[in-house]
């Protein structure tokens, strides 16, 4: 089991059920479960997913570090001294959240084969997310200098061309983004090439399906963030590799997806779910559940609500950018706490 400074995500071994209504239910919610928004935060549905392909027998959830007790049903309050910030669902631990976050982009290895539009399907949510019914369910978390604003700013993507081979490690992942601040980049690609050091940020490192990450990508977790003191900077980052190796393990749409692109539809999801876990709990004492240790987007997992059929068979449940998504829903800290889609 991995601590929670590597906030990984396991799978269960069990298949997620689909609901009659054309829901994707977490494990173990039913359609009128704490897992499903009650506040008709939901995109209305043409049909049922009732054909819809479903991510098979491995889900998403995170290592149990947290020991205690939290409700559901009433507010949980702060941990720390002072004014109390109340929880539904999940508590707050006195930790510092990112209120405007600033985003980068590494794209490690081979990303420019003929027909991979991955970067386009990925920068276009990164650059659109802010400012969306989506994204502002973030605002319902806060810490003592206030809520977690419905903005975040794209600044810049670079590419690394394997500077740590196609076998990663943790260790290595986050010598790809100390790489991308430093000096070190430059030397090889020109200063384009390199990134500014920023607190106020989340780095995401982007691996291609040739990379493999040998501490559990695609058997253990499908994507995970973290924090590290690089520069003498607290840099927070997040890992989210190409699932195409085994698309059972991580991707919900496995014959269509919306944006043509298996891969990078699945990819799409568990960024954004990395991104509003980076922005909540970036140093990891901030906002998560005490019973299962889950942070926000982890109490929706997999957990999509009502969604769009495509003609091509395809579903989506947000369009950000002019581009459909299908996306996982987030956790709303608004009483009673629920799953949602939008706020």
């Amino acid at each position: 089991m991995k601590n929670r400074t590597n906030a990984k995500f396991h799978f269960l071994p069990f298949v997620t059920v689909i609901a009659l209504l054309g829901l994707f239910l977490a494990p173990g919610a039913s359609a009128e479960g704490k897992g499903q928004n009650q506040n008709g935060n939901q995109i209305v549905v043409s049909e049922t997913l009732s054909d819809v392909q479903t991510e098979g027998t491995k889900q998403e959830v995170p290592t149990l570090e947290h020991q205690g007790s939290s409700s559901v049903s009433g507010p949980s309050l702060s941990h720390t001294s002072g004014p109390s910030i109340p929880g539904y669902g999940i508590t707050y631990h006195g930790g510092k959240v990112l209120h405007s976050p600033n985003v980068y982009v590494i794209w490690y290895g081979n990303w420019n084969t003929p027909g991979n539009n991955s970067k386009v399907v990925l920068e276009n949510l990164l650059q659109n997310i802010g400012g969306t019914p989506y994204f502002n369910v973030n605002t319902s978390y806060s810490d003592r200098q206030g809520p977690v604003s419905n903005s975040v700013r794209f600044v810049k993507s670079v590419t690394d061309n394997y500077s740590q081979g196609t076998v990663l490690t943790d260790n290595k992942v986050a010598a790809i983004v100390k790489r991308a601040i430093t000096k070190e980049s430059s030397k090889e690609s020109g200063s384009n090439n390199s990134l500014p050091k920023d607190s106020n940020a989340v780095y995401f490192v982007f691996t291609s399906a040739d990379v493999s990450e040998t501490s559990g990508f695609l058997t253990v977790y499908c994507a995970w963030h973290a924090h590290k003191t690089i520069e003498d900077t607290n840099i927070k980052y997040a890992f989210v590799g190409d699932p195409s190796a085994d698309l059972s393990a991580c991707a919900s749409q496995r014959v269509v997806s919306p944006n043509g692109n298996l891969a990078a539809d699945s990819m799409a999801s568990m960024t954004a779910h990395e991104l509003e876990e980076a922005i909540t709990d970036p140093n990891l004492n901030a906002w998560f559940d005490d019973a299962t240790g889950y942070e926000n987007a982890d109490l929706c997992a997999f957990n999509y609500g009502k969604a769009i059929k495509n003609p091509d068979g395809s579903f989506y449940n947000m369009i950000i950018g002019g581009r459909q998504y299908l996306i996982q829903r987030n956790w709303l800290n608004v009483d009673p706490g629920s799953c949602a889609s939008s706020y």
